[in-house]
């Protein structure tokens, strides 16, 4: 067994010492880490191609090498999966696995929680080695989620572990070249130029060093090195961040809330600029003179000059933004806290798309081929391609009023949706703006959908005692409203006081054009769980809730989900044009906002 053992080491050696190690893939597409993406970067609008399940919570970036996407899960494994989303292969480790993986020749680097560095085969996930690179202690300021991640080159990969060393490993043994001593937790992953590698640790400070031997260059203690956590209830002392490089000027933030600009060369602080407090997590992703980052609690994503630190734009987010952002083309893509990908023009800083997960972004996107890659907390891998282009002419609205006599949603709900679909190139619709774009829909037959982010029917299109329904005139002519409440058309009004007076279920017999069977309380039929029809599934529907207003077969025309008594919930009335449009009935939580992209594949169905 011995003897056995001593082969396979030796002919593992010498495959090693006979390769020319290359930098297949590695954080942040590359050793100086700038976050940039060139290739098919024709990202100005993205639908979801796949995603994957794993078992816990995803904070590790994927890497793509070779067709192949590697990445770690909370659920202790690492994954190997082909573009097409069909597992290849995992790993399991006796660990959450949150760095990003590194791989050069066909091994695959990463760290787990425990602080084990592994070697993996990339094609088959066999084991080479696996090194442990000590412990860490205790970190009472938490907010802890990340972990260096290996950067190879030539023979050597090189981490921060949480014993506060950066460790050179040589790759044919696995054992320990040298290491540096920064006394304190490194979770900074080092960005690697001219043969020195830069990093931060959790202590406040920069360093750089030979890749050679560990030799100290420079030392920079930053703003959060004289600082003292406990005068301010949290951490304002590390650096979690990779620093990129960039035109030899090192770019990194802290949680003290600044960002850096510092000469590679020299270790001097060229500029900064201060976030007043806000942390900063994200590494930047660095294109040209632009520098983007996102920062914590106060939410946006913004654009830096590279060589003067001065804002060039801002873009106000609705949560902290802790992964980090890329650049491909003309577009800065970045995720944050609230479960939205981004899409942002790099020139202007406007939002040109965006894509709502649900769950919270701390693992970064990539992007490989013509596909854009991102993890959520959900503990899913999604996959994205461009949005194909629609050449026949389509009309998309979302209906908003600022003040209504009547408001459904609560706690800016209607807003949320409002901004979800205008990002999707909805127009914005007040009440007159409603009516004529209606009428311009009647007259040109052309096919057009409104969503009613204001739960309200004005006056002007529901009509009156001497003027017709022009929402019926709409949907008779080949349009769409989409409705995430209770029908408006029910709700009597008192307009003077904005109250609801009343309840009439046959108003929506002039309004709409058709009629429920009960005009009492058996209309709302109560509370059920409800879950998509097959045909459901077939328009974009993926998840069940809770629902009211169930109705029987025959007041609808498509019933896409259906309660536990087997009343429709979600539905279409048809009104004879193309198949998919007329009053569409769903329901959205008042106070919560949930499956809204769903609600976008119901509502676009037939256009």
């Amino acid at each position: 067994m011995k003897l056995f053992t001593l082969v396979a080491s030796m002919a593992l050696m010498t495959f090693f010492s006979t390769a020319a190690f290359s930098q297949d893939g590695q954080f942040r597409n590359g050793p100086q880490h700038n976050g940039v993406y060139t290739g098919n970067t024709n990202f100005d609008n993205v639908t979801l191609h796949w995603q994957f399940s794993t078992g816990g919570a995803i904070r590790s970036t994927p890497l793509v090498v070779n067709n192949k996407i590697y990445f770690g899960s909370a659920d202790h494994y690492l994954y190997c999966l082909d573009t097409s989303g069909r597992q290849l292969w995992k790993f399991e480790t006796e660990a959450g696995i949150h760095s990003s993986p590194a791989v050069a020749d066909g091994i695959v680097f990463f760290n787990d929680r425990d602080n084990n560095l592994y070697a993996l085969g990339a094609t088959d996930g066999k084991q080479h080695w696996k090194k442990s690179l000590g412990k860490t202690p205790d970190y009472e300021w938490s907010f802890d989620y990340y972990l260096s991640s290996p950067l190879v080159d030539n023979s050597t990969v090189y981490s921060g572990s949480g014993d506060g060393n950066l460790y050179a490993i040589d790759i044919p043994t696995g054992n320990i070249k040298w290491k540096y001593n920064a006394k304190a937790i490194i979770r900074s992953t080092p960005a690697l130029q001219n043969n020195k590698l830069t990093f931060g640790d959790c202590d406040g400070r920069l360093y750089n060093i030979n890749a050679t031997d560990g030799k100290l260059n420079w030392l920079l203690k930053l703003n959060g090195d004289t600082m003292q956590n406990e005068n301010y209830g949290f951490d304002r002392k590390a650096v979690i961040a990779a620093p990129a490089i960039a035109n030899n000027i090192v770019v990194v933030g802290d949680r003290a809330g600044y960002l850096y600009g510092i000469n590679a060369a020299s270790g001097e602080k060229i500029w900064q600029f201060d976030y007043h407090v806000s942390w900063i997590l994200s590494s930047v992703a660095i294109k040209d003179s632009i520098v983007v980052t996102g920062t914590s609690d106060a939410a946006f994503i913004n654009a830096i000059n590279l060589y003067t630190g001065k804002e060039i734009w801002r873009f106000q987010t609705q949560a902290p933004v802790w992964a980090s952002p890329i650049i491909a083309g003309n577009f800065a893509i970045c995720p944050s806290n609230d479960g939205v990908l981004y899409g942002i023009n790099l020139g202007s800083g406007k939002e040109v798309w965006r894509y709502s997960i649900g769950e919270r972004f701390f693992s970064s996107p990539v992007i490989a081929g013509n596909k854009l890659y991102a993890a959520n907390d959900d503990g899913d891998l999604y996959c994205f391609v461009p949005a194909a282009k629609n050449n026949n002419e389509v009309f998309k609205a979302v209906f908003w009023m600022k003040d209504p006599p009547f408001q459904y949603f609560q706690y800016g709900v209607d807003k949320y949706v409002r901004d979800y679909f205008r990002s999707w190139g909805y127009q914005v619709l007040d009440d007159k703006a409603l009516a004529t774009f209606m009428q311009e829909r009647i007259n040109d037959h052309k096919k057009s959908v409104i969503v009613f982010a204001t739960n309200y029917f004005p006056g002007l299109i529901s009509g009156d005692s001497a003027h017709p329904s022009l929402i019926l005139d709409y949907l008779k002519a080949g349009g769409k409203t989409v409705i995430c409440g209770m029908n408006p058309a029910v709700y009597q009004v008192d307009t003077a006081t904005k109250q609801v007076t009343g309840l009439d279920f046959s108003l929506t017999e002039k309004v709409l054009g058709f009629k429920y069977n009960y005009n009492d309380t058996r209309a709302f039929n109560g509370f059920y769980p409800s879950s998509p029809t097959k045909e459901g599934r077939l328009w974009g529907l993926k998840t069940s809730y809770v629902s009211r207003l169930g109705q029987p077969d025959n007041v609808v025309d498509v019933v896409l989900m259906r309660d536990e008594t087997g009343k429709a919930t979600s539905w279409l009335k048809s009104y004879g044009g193309p198949a998919g449009m007329g009053f569409l009935q769903t329901w959205i939580y008042p106070s919560t906002l949930q499956h809204i992209d769903d609600l976008k594949s119901i509502a676009e169905y037939g256009l």
